[in-house]
């Protein structure tokens, strides 16, 4: 589970209903690898993730343990780490920016790292990850900023990696090669977005699937991002801030975009009250939902810091 805990590096709050909110300042002083913080993630078990510009970072509510590249076997190759979550094995997998994805095994306790390498220069479109997703059926899906990477188990332990590349003569394959984000909703749809559109993709019995379903596109550069399906409905990020997107499900057409009231940021998350928390340039909103299809969403705190 994702959590906006980037907040917490804040130092305090300000409050805009009677509800008060307490936040910690966690920096390199609280044991940190480093301070410029990319993405956090809540595992199964509770434990935090932290990937930063020089390390990975689990903490356990108490303190910290950090993972750098070194000589020993097992260590993470990649040090700046964008992007983090966990499969449903348990495993914890890692998006790094120099050093293609890492899967941590929490039984051994080590990495294994999945790269371009002398060996095999091909294996991914590229070593600069942005984005890691296991899917429910054992695929890791990886993006990048050139193309689409499927790592698909071969039920020895290793995987084969299938690469989906925009082809201008191909309609319905990927629509572009800058990916912004990739996630699973609750029917296992697996979707995509990049500056120009957004899909999901379309499996094929027997076969490896290169076909997306385009829900949104533009000619235009939207910078569409996050997408999170929530009570039956999908809330869309991009650069005109958060929508809430309704599907028919029959075609696959988005009937309505209704935009939250104030422009909010790229990246968001829902807690487990279904309150929605995004983070800005000018500080953290917090939305609660509605009954209202015409304003599905209220802001009813707005955090900003203050030394």
């Amino acid at each position: 589970m994702r959590k906006l805990f980037l907040l917490l590096l804040a130092v305090c709050s300000v409050s805009l209903s009677a509800k008060n909110y307490i936040f910690e300042r966690h920096t390199s002083l609280e044991g940190l690898s480093q301070n410029l913080v990319l993405d956090v993630f809540q595992d199964s078990e509770g434990y935090v993730w932290l990937g930063t510009f020089d390390g990975l970072n689990r903490y356990d509510g108490y303190e910290y343990k950090i993972f750098k590249p070194s000589d020993a076997e097992g260590s993470i190759l990649g040090s700046q780490i964008i992007w983090i979550e966990e499969a449903p094995d348990g495993s914890i997998w890692c998006a790094t920016l120099n050093g293609g994805v890492a899967r941590y095994d929490k039984q051994s306790g080590k990495f294994t790292n999945f790269l371009n390498t002398e060996e095999n220069p091909d294996f991914f479109t590229s070593n600069d990850t942005r984005f890691v997703h296991p899917d429910k059926d054992g695929n890791i899906w990886v993006g990048t900023l050139s193309g689409l990477n499927v790592m698909q188990p071969d039920g020895k332990g290793n995987f084969t990696v299938q690469k989906l590349l925009h082809q201008d003569d191909q309609p319905n394959g990927l629509y572009n090669n800058y990916i912004n984000f990739i996630g699973s909703d609750s029917k296992g749809r697996v979707w995509i977005t990049t500056q120009y559109s957004v899909s999901f993709w379309v499996p094929k019995e027997g076969e490896f699937s290169r076909e997306f379903r385009h829900v949104l596109t533009s000619t235009e550069n939207q910078n569409y991002r996050e997408i999170q399906e929530v009570n039956n409905q999908y809330l869309l990020s991009y650069s005109r801030g958060i929508y809430v997107m309704h599907l028919n499900e029959q075609d696959y057409s988005v009937t309505s975009l209704v935009p939250l009231e104030q422009h909010v940021s790229f990246y968001f998350d829902v807690d487990l009250e279904g309150n929605l928390w995004s983070a800005g340039y000018n500080g953290l909103f917090l939305f609660e939902p509605q009954l209202d299809e015409n304003q599905p969403y209220r802001m009813i705190n707005h955090f900003t810091v203050r030394e």
